[in-house]
């Protein structure tokens, strides 16, 4: 079980830091 968690901890940051691209992406994109 502990590993199924580590792994859901993965994707949540994993998803998180590829938000913040997205968004400095579109920010960037709009200047």
């Amino acid at each position: 079980m502990k590993h199924i968690e580590v792994i859901e901890n993965e994707i949540k940051s994993l998803i998180s830091e590829n938000k913040d691209f997205i968004d400095n992406f579109k920010k960037f994109k709009n200047t």
